[in-house]
């Protein structure tokens, strides 16, 4: 396939989540709740934001990401999660940043990202839903001998990315990406590896990988909209809209339920019982450790805080007033 473009490397952490957004978004909506979109200021947000204590180790803010890149200048957050990042030791995200930039992530989305020999895309596909693709290729910059031996799940991904940059959102503006910016010397701690997060891509058979992309294809002119409505809930803290949009409010089909179950169910499982060592590590005590993730694994009855509270930690999710003030304890 060649070298592999910076774009793919920078883009495939968030572009894995947004295929969990796109694949799984629900089509009712009903009236925002949470603060209205007039009252805030166009990069201003009041996002979902939880404090979670053991009264034993460190006091873990875990603050949600709608893992849609964010617009110019990135986005404004109000004062009790720019306290709780100031004042942490520590840095919890979903991949270390340092993985990313290793020339083996880029090694690993060429080996996996690519066809097996003798295959194309354009073999893969219908001549019809090929015609349908070269425009949209074309119009993402995206050279048609490239993809040609991409996986249909790469492609997926890129031409998603490219929704998003229409929005005028970038991955290098996203929240992961800000606060990795700001955290100084202080320790980062990644939950998953890249490695794994490809994984669960190239587990999907081609022939599903397929009819992902036709369904991408399919409404890629209103993706953009759906996006903005999940940035949009986000930006209010609208917590049960966010459910509905990822359909972990009850709604999903059986075909969702499978896709929900292996991409968020067990990942917040997994990633709920690492954040517990850091809730008992005593050696922490007192300490303030600043979770950024992806809003689906924080949501509904199988979300990282409600596995955590069933597990006997106590768990507070501010309210949008509450974020405009200073953080007990300073």
């Amino acid at each position: 396939m060649g070298p592999v473009r910076p774009v793919i490397t920078r883009s495939v952490c968030l572009a894995l989540g947004t295929l969990m957004l796109f694949m799984t978004l629900g089509c009712q909506h009903r009236g925002p709740r949470g603060v209205a979109l007039a009252d805030l200021k166009p990069n201003e947000t009041r996002p979902l934001f939880w404090r979670i204590e053991s009264g034993r180790g460190a006091d873990l803010y875990i603050l949600s990401d709608p893992n849609a890149g964010g617009p110019p200048g990135g986005w404004s957050y109000p004062p009790a999660i720019v306290q709780a990042f100031e004042s942490a030791q520590a840095l919890v995200v979903q991949v270390d940043p340092d993985e990313l930039a290793g020339d083996q992530t880029q090694a690993l989305i060429a080996a996996y990202g690519t066809l097996p020999p003798g295959q194309s895309l354009q073999k893969e596909l219908p001549a019809d839903f090929w015609a349908k693709l070269k425009p949209q290729l074309e119009r993402a910059g995206l050279p048609i001998p490239y993809v040609d031996r991409m996986q249909p799940w790469l492609v997926e991904l890129l031409l998603q990315v490219e929704a998003m940059r229409r929005l005028g959102f970038s991955p290098r503006n996203g929240v992961n990406e800000s606060f990795i910016a700001q955290i100084g010397d202080r320790s980062i701690i990644g939950l998953e590896s890249i490695k794994f997060q490809i994984s669960l891509l190239i587990r999907i058979p081609l022939k599903v990988q397929s009819e992902g992309l036709r369904h991408t294809l399919t409404h890629f002119e209103n993706f953009e909209d759906r996006v903005q409505s999940v940035v949009q809930a986000w930006r209010r803290g609208d917590e049960q809209l966010l459910a509905q949009l990822f359909s972990i409010d009850g709604s999903a089909d059986p075909s969702e339920k499978t896709f929900l179950e292996v991409f968020t169910f067990r990942r917040s499982q997994s990633m709920a019982e690492q954040l517990g060592v850091l809730l008992e590590a005593e050696q922490h005590e007192g300490e303030r450790v600043f979770v950024v993730m992806d809003i689906q694994f924080l949501l509904g009855k199988q979300g990282i805080p409600a596995l955590l509270q069933k597990k006997g930690y106590a768990v507070k999710l501010y309210s949008p007033s509450a974020l405009l003030h200073a953080l007990p304890g300073g």
